[in-house]
């Protein structure tokens, strides 16, 4: 299991290096959040042809329980016109949505633990096979799900899979939070979760917020002891609890789309990750000449792979190729060198 407090000391030491030597294009990142929230479902019409088929080739995982089944077959398949539900209203031309690589299935387990535990093994299993991870919590997820351990968990992926990209999900709401005992803890969970998403640039999926509004913007709440939950809109349920029907099914498969249309932030284009899986091993002796000081493993490129291998041997005193510096220690040192020559090809 990664360690993250030794890998949040790493950050700090790199940010500080960054900011040193005025360097903003370390791993592939947005500058901003992209947020996919009731704001952008107005939008869905105007995604480009280009911004669709970039969205479909990304190879996507997102796991999930009932409501997720329903975002799936009768939102995500309305849209294609594969869907066997009657009701759908299907697009002209109904391949226009069409998303071959994406993955929608069932996650393991009935409860919030159970769900943290088959995601954490469900991503490394399947790391070279995708390149968008995400899961979701349903609105019985009330007990023993808090937002410290769902964070913890998506910040050790993305410190562990620079190149791949994380969503960050809101839980799904109820109709009528008096049917349920537990919408406070809800209610924290999303209040957290949309808080730090947005202020750490996150690619954020606010599932809650979509099916928490009318088309007109205005928001669905109930008093519940004294308390504004925000709630599943009438127009958006269907005949059960916190199940969206299907309109409110492909309102947030709409949402989706949106997201992965967008998740570079950069709007129409969006540039799929490469498929490496975990960092290398760190090279303790030379196995390949490197090209320069900065090209740690000899390929010739000063590049993610390098800082890797420093990264992972950080502190420690095994020298090698990873201890650019010399001086017997991994440290801060030896990031600078490649920091400095990002980029650059060694010949």
């Amino acid at each position: 299991m990664i360690n993250l407090v030794r890998m949040k000391k790493i950050n700090l030491v790199l940010l500080v290096l960054l900011s040193a030597i005025g360097y903003t294009g370390l791993f592939p990142h947005q500058a901003l959040a992209v947020v996919a929230d009731h704001t952008i479902i107005s939008q869905f019409s105007s995604l480009t042809t280009t911004q669709l088929n970039n969205a479909r080739n990304l190879r996507v995982l997102f796991e999930h329980r009932s409501t997720g089944e329903r975002i799936h077959y009768n939102g995500l398949d309305c849209l294609t016109g594969t869907s066997q539900n009657p009701e759908c209203s299907v697009p002209s031309p109904a391949t226009k949505y069409d998303y071959p690589n994406w993955t929608w299935r069932l996650i393991d387990g009935s409860t919030a633990p159970d769900k943290i535990t088959a995601f954490e093994g469900d991503v490394p299993a399947n790391v070279s096979s995708y390149d968008v991870f995400g899961m979701k919590f349903c609105y019985i997820d009330w007990w023993a799900q808090d937002f410290p351990t769902y964070r913890d968990m998506m910040l050790g992926f993305e410190s562990r899979y620079p190149t791949k990209k994380f969503i960050w999900t809101t839980q799904a709401l109820m109709l009528d939070w008096n049917q349920s005992p537990g919408p406070d803890s809800i209610k924290a969970f999303n209040d957290e979760l949309r808080a730090y998403a947005k202020a750490n640039n996150k690619l954020f999926y606010d599932l809650a917020d979509i099916e928490s509004h009318h088309d007109n913007g205005t928001s669905c709440t109930q008093n519940v002891n004294g308390v504004t939950q925000e709630s599943l809109c009438s127009e958006w349920w269907s005949d059960d609890l916190g199940h969206p029907n299907i309109a409110g099914s492909t309102r947030l498969a709409k949402g989706f789309w949106w997201l992965m249309a967008n998740i570079n932030g950069s709007g129409p284009t969006v540039t799929t990750a490469p498929s490496p899986t975990t960092a290398p091993s760190p090279t303790i002796g030379p196995t390949k000449t490197p090209a320069c000081k900065s090209d740690v493993n000899g390929d010739h490129t000063v590049n993610v792979t390098d800082l890797n291998q420093i990264l992972t041997s950080y502190g420690s005193t095994s020298g090698g190729l990873v201890n650019i510096s010399g001086s017997g220690k991994v440290n801060s040192v030896d990031a600078t060198w490649v920091l400095k020559n990002w980029g650059g090809t060694c010949s």
